[in-house]
């Protein structure tokens, strides 16, 4: 699995688990100063005390259900090259770019997030704090491009080399055929225009 670029600190929040697994709550700064309960009977359905019931399927990277009666659909697509995502919602699809402070959104920079010191931000403040994550990790990405380029030439370069040895050692195969063949077919032409006498000595 991808790596993805992940913020320095992550949500600061309290989420645990009571009783099981399968019954958490948490307190956030989106919920402060109400906590909410949630339970996971099973996978793709939860009910939640501040959200409600969600009911959804993943597969392939596109998210189909139903958040109580909203119809939810979505897709996400990440790249490992630059952290680059391609988004898909039911108004279309939008380009990403997620960096150590958040996720910039190029063709909506309003849908943009960002965590800051563990809390989570949205919307045009967010925009700023994740359009600056991007700067500052531009020097990174390059770097890695760089170095993947590199690879890339180096793995080219060993098959042009492998692929010459290749066509030396055929061409020296066929130039052994073709000369032996000759070779074979000039004595045969010898042995038929050489007297019977001559080869038994009379």
């Amino acid at each position: 699995m991808k790596k993805k670029s992940k913020p320095f600190f992550k949500r600061v929040e309290i989420n645990f688990a009571l009783f099981s697994k399968k019954i958490r709550l948490r307190l956030a700064r989106t919920t402060f100063p109400k906590p909410s309960l949630s339970w996971h009977p099973f996978r793709g359905f939860s009910l939640n005390s501040a959200h409600g019931a969600r009911i959804s399927k993943s597969f392939k990277g596109i998210t189909l259900g139903f958040q109580n009666f909203d119809f939810v659909f979505r897709g996400r697509w990440s790249s490992s090259l630059f952290f680059l995502n391609l988004n898909m919602s039911k108004s279309g699809f939008s380009l990403s770019q997620t960096n150590i402070l958040g996720t910039y959104n190029f063709s909506n920079p309003n849908r943009s997030s960002a965590n800051i010191l563990g809390v989570q931000i949205r919307g045009k403040k967010a925009a700023e704090w994740a359009l600056f994550g991007l700067i500052i990790s531009l020097p990174f990405y390059f770097l890695k491009l760089l170095i993947l380029l590199i690879k890339l030439v180096l793995m080219l370069s060993q098959i042009l080399v492998l692929l010459f040895i290749w066509t030396l050692k055929l061409t020296f195969a066929l130039f052994l055929f073709f000369a032996s063949s000759i070779w074979y077919l000039f004595i045969a032409s010898i042995c038929l225009v050489t007297p019977d006498s001559w080869i038994n000595g009379g």
